[in-house]
């Protein structure tokens, strides 16, 4: 690339809600995706970059060139400083900069946006200690706050301002069978963790922020009281027969009838580190592995023995009791001995539990199962219906592997108003007895 070209400061023409604005943003493109009626703001690496083995080769912009929250200004400002920066990335790697990764590294510039970044990528962040499901469960949080509040000015926020987030939140989702609460609230909790990230880096319009949330207090969803029946679980183990889903099946009946969480059974897929030792049952791909629950573990005449994500704590289950269980393996056969037990048709492990959970869903839908009742009830469902059969809660606690009887009483034993139904069926019997 010639030296002319690279520092020529051509401006760039972007339309925001109408309004038209010269712009230094190098690498600018508005790319118009298909079903949309707005483009989308881009950066593009240059093609000579691109051919030298530039890694990054575009970046969207989370603005939007249409009406939103910012002021277009503030729109075309953003996108001014994002192109800028990416540009003057390309020019150092090509100047051979390439491992100079303290200086490519997401700064902090004042916005929510570059907290988030920066609070994923420090290497002294809270975020490299979390566990990877949890990861990349807080990565939806993190790009919902990036897409709606990320260039929001740290030092303007007042405390105020979350609330109105917490409503615009819960405005953005209505679906799966919920008003919306959960993702408002997941956002307000992504907003605390970053704000501590803030403080410990020395941000001290952070500390004050967060020390202001201490005293807010915002609705989460309710505790779930949502109950499978029996005819519910069975009308899904007969849809996924029906559809040979037959591992789809067993992994709904080891739910139920085992109290397992779904991670348990569905295994996760973790990155390789240094030190990693291969497991039996281990899938590498890449650099990342899985783990989780195999059919070999799956024997009739064995037990079965897991030790609980969650809590470390090992259950024993004895599957040739398991009704529910052996039917599933009865039409599975004898053929199939090895390999994820949670398995999509090519035989490998679900990607992700929300590639998991659609296709739970779909066989769900069809068998009839309401949006609001969801695959993670399975636990709680299996542990009420052993409640109502009259099994003494200290085996519920053996089975289920939880360490708190006063938590799995409150959370997971659900039926509230079939338990409260046979107390008083009890006392009226008992005050017929005393009156005769």
């Amino acid at each position: 690339m010639s030296e002319p070209k690279r520092r020529r400061r051509k401006l760039s023409t972007v339309r925001i809600d109408g309004e038209e604005f010269k712009i230094h943003a190098p690498g600018f493109k508005a790319i118009l995706r298909k079903g949309e009626d707005i483009p989308r703001p881009y950066w593009v690496a240059d093609e000579d970059a691109v051919n030298s083995g530039y890694p990054t080769k575009t970046v969207p912009i989370p603005v939007g060139l249409g009406v939103g929250n910012l002021a277009p200004s503030d729109v075309a400002a953003a996108i001014a400083d994002e192109c800028q920066k990416q540009q003057s990335a390309m020019l150092a790697w090509l100047d051979g900069q390439v491992d100079d990764r303290g200086r490519l590294a997401p700064k902090f510039d004042g916005t929510l946006g570059s907290l988030a970044d920066c609070y994923e990528s420090d290497e002294d962040s809270a975020y490299q200690e979390l566990k990877e499901n949890t990861a990349e469960g807080y990565k939806a949080w993190l790009k919902m706050v990036r897409e709606t509040v990320g260039l929001r000015n740290v030092a303007r926020l007042v405390a105020k301002d979350f609330r109105r987030w917490y409503r615009m939140w819960k405005a953005r989702s209505t679906s799966r069978g919920t008003d919306g609460t959960r993702q408002a609230y997941g956002g307000i909790q992504i907003i605390r963790i970053i704000l501590n990230f803030g403080a410990e880096s020395g941000i001290r319009k952070c500390l004050e922020l967060r020390t202001a949330m201490d005293k807010m207090n915002f609705r989460r969803n309710p505790p779930r009281n949502v109950v499978m029946s029996y005819a519910q679980i069975r009308a899904i183990l007969e849809e996924a027969w029906r559809r040979g889903e037959l591992f789809m099946a067993l992994v709904q009946a080891i739910q139920f009838e085992c109290f397992l969480r779904q991670n348990d059974v569905i295994g996760q897929w973790r990155k390789v580190k240094p030190g990693y030792i291969t497991q039996a049952g281990d899938i590498i791909i890449g650099d990342k592995f899985w783990r989780g629950m195999t059919m070999e573990m799956i024997r009739i005449e064995d037990t079965l023995v897991v030790k609980t994500s969650k809590t470390g704590k090992p259950v024993v289950h004895a599957l040739a009791s398991c009704q529910l269980v052996v039917e599933c393996l009865e039409k599975i056969g004898k053929s199939v001995t090895d390999g994820p037990v949670a398995r999509q048709t090519d035989g490998s492990p679900w990607r992700d539990r929300q590639s998991f959970s659609k296709a739970w869903r779909e066989i769900a839908r069809a068998a009839g199962i309401p949006e609001n009742v969801w695959n993670m009830d399975n636990r709680a469902s299996g542990i009420t219906e052993a409640s109502e059969a009259g099994v003494p809660d200290d085996d519920i606690i053996k089975q289920s592997g939880h360490p708190q009887k006063e938590i799995m009483q409150d959370v997971y034993k659900r039926g509230g108003a079939a338990v409260s139904e046979r107390s008083h069926v009890t006392r009226q019997q008992h005050r017929k007895t005393q009156a005769s």
